[in-house]
């Protein structure tokens, strides 16, 4: 259940996903994740307010091999080839390897898989417990709000009369930077980093145009009637396809000149209800460009 969340006054929402701690796709790392600071030992129990958690090793070679052996036995011929493409791929089953591809970061994703990386008093230990799967409630979900002004992260409940609750406030100046983190399932990870060098990975249903743009960069807002008569007519055509919106579309101006725009639209198969559709504008009402290039 995903409901409305009121922004203040003046502020314009620019981004909505739902969020958790990203969780590991290698084989070593399949299904744990870690939460260390900067010497990699276990802070988890450091974390104030923190319920407990599970406590997760990293699956050994032979592990591995008798987890395979054991489907092996189980189920014949066809696991034990699929054990064999693991060994050759490093990523376990129910995985496409040639779409996991290559890990960026073998330290962060193979041989161990961090996902909050943080020394004594640093931001990303302020971040909420609220968004690890294996310790918030299995009827609740938690979101990223963007905002130009803030990043708001929320826990909803099952029920239509629950209202939002706000987990953490912070400012955008305490926002370094987002990157994508690809060696994940579906390419849905991001890591965010905070400006005092610590991070967070999560996992986010939407890794939408714009969205390291929108965590990363101070944000020119437009209004619709801001925009030239090319951009104008892109904008209008290009909206009328998403008709009965229950939110306003944001439009960003990027550092080229082109125009980010971007609208919630109501989706029941989404993992939150909506889905974002995005479209860069060019400065002659063309479209179709990679927002990733602004």
């Amino acid at each position: 259940m995903t409901t409305h969340w009121p922004a203040e006054p003046g502020e314009t929402a620019l981004h909505r996903v739902r969020i958790s701690y990203a969780t590991g796709a290698a084989v070593p790392v399949s299904g744990s994740r870690w939460f260390r600071d900067t010497e990699r030992n276990d802070i988890q129990h450091e974390l104030p307010g923190w319920p407990q958690g599970p406590e997760y090793t990293v699956h050994t070679p032979g592990q591995q091999g008798t987890r395979r052996a054991g489907r092996f036995l189980r189920t014949g011929v066809p696991a034990l080839i699929g054990a064999a493409l693991e060994a050759l791929a490093g990523t376990p089953s129910g995985i496409d390897a040639k779409t996991l591809g290559q890990p960026a970061e073998p330290a962060n994703e193979v041989d161990d898989f961090p996902v909050m990386w943080a020394a004594p008093g640093t931001i990303a230990r302020t971040m909420p417990w609220q968004l690890d799967p294996a310790r918030r409630a299995k009827d609740h979900t938690t979101h990223l709000v963007i905002t130009d002004r803030r990043i708001v992260l929320l826990q909803e409940g099952p029920g239509k009369e629950s209202a939002p609750e706000e987990l953490l406030v912070l400012t955008r100046d305490l926002i370094d930077r987002a990157e994508r983190m690809r060696f994940s399932r579906d390419e849905r990870d991001v890591r965010i980093w905070f400006r005092d060098g610590s991070w967070v990975r999560v996992d986010l249903s939407d890794v939408g145009a714009g969205l390291r743009l929108h965590l990363s960069e101070a944000p020119v807002l437009l209004a619709p009637d801001a925009l030239p008569p090319a951009q104008r007519k892109a904008f209008d055509t290009w909206l009328a396809r998403w008709p009965g919106c229950d939110e306003p579309p944001s439009l960003v101006r990027l550092p080229s000149g082109n125009v980010l725009v971007q609208q919630r639209v109501p989706e029941p198969g989404a993992r939150d209800g909506h889905r974002t559709q995005s479209v860069v504008i060019g400065t002659d009402g063309a479209n179709g460009f990679d927002p990733d290039d602004y």
